[in-house]
């Protein structure tokens, strides 16, 4: 009845093996693998993690549970996420273009975005509770035809979202390392741009065919995720990202 591959590798090292010798041998193997080279699956049967399902090659159950605390904005982490995680678009399945995610993606509110960065295996990503705008989204529609959305010519136009914030899971294996940022203010939280998927503000966005991607550490969500503040774009690559719909169980 034990998670074991829902402890975090500090944790089995300093609570799980000193009662290595009860332990039968071909799960402390396993186990071991699992840390050490977390893309392997395991051979035996482990049972799913009590945070929950979730089809996703990126993120597990716990980490569910804890963007569901973050969702409704608890100070602890739920034992067992309130929420599905849907899987609506993977970007190594699905194809790394912006109408494609639109297309999958646009016209759902309440959408989980995770990326893996390539080289480092961090995993950063975002909540937005509004929508992403379908693949038929007309950018030079004016200004006043939009409610709470504000428009630029830069083929952007941005939408108000309360309840958006990123994150940050360092390499996903121990939550200690987890980094959360909401929008100071509602206003101006994810855009609908021509050439970016999934834009939140100028602090988080992914762009066509998985580059140029970047972060731009602008502080507008707070604590900031990333190391530094610097206000200095910092381009990254993408192993993949995916698109997951919270649905209430």
């Amino acid at each position: 009845m034990i998670r074991y591959c829902d402890i975090s590798a500090e944790d089995y090292h300093g609570k799980v093996i000193p009662y290595r010798k009860i332990l039968p041998k071909n799960i402390k193997m396993e186990v071991l693998t699992y840390h050490l080279k977390p893309e392997c699956q395991p051979s035996i049967y482990i049972l799913p993690s009590r945070g929950g399902l979730v089809d996703s090659t990126i993120i597990k159950g716990k980490h569910v549970a804890l963007i569901g605390s973050w969702i409704d904005k608890k100070n602890t982490t739920y034992t067992k996420s309130p929420y599905d995680f849907k899987l609506l678009y993977r970007a190594s399945r699905d194809g790394f273009t912006v109408a494609k995610f639109r297309e999958l993606c646009g016209n759902i509110s309440g959408t989980v975005v995770v990326c893996k960065i390539s080289g480092c295996g961090k995993i950063v990503g975002g909540y937005n509770s509004t929508n992403w705008g379908n693949v038929n989204y007309n950018y030079n529609q004016r200004r006043e035809q939009y409610l709470n959305v504000n428009y630029n010519q830069h083929r952007e136009q941005y939408l108000n979202d309360n309840n958006v914030f990123i994150f940050s899971f360092g390499d996903g294996k121990d939550l200690k390392t987890a980094k959360l940022g909401r929008k100071t203010s509602g206003g101006y939280a994810i855009a609908y741009h021509s050439s970016y998927g999934p834009y939140f503000y100028n602090d988080l966005c992914i762009g066509q065919n998985g580059q140029p991607s970047g972060w731009y550490q602008y502080g507008n969500y707070t604590p900031t995720i990333f190391e530094d503040n610097s206000g200095q774009r910092e381009n990254f690559q993408l192993d993949d990202y995916e698109v997951l719909q919270v649905v209430s169980k």
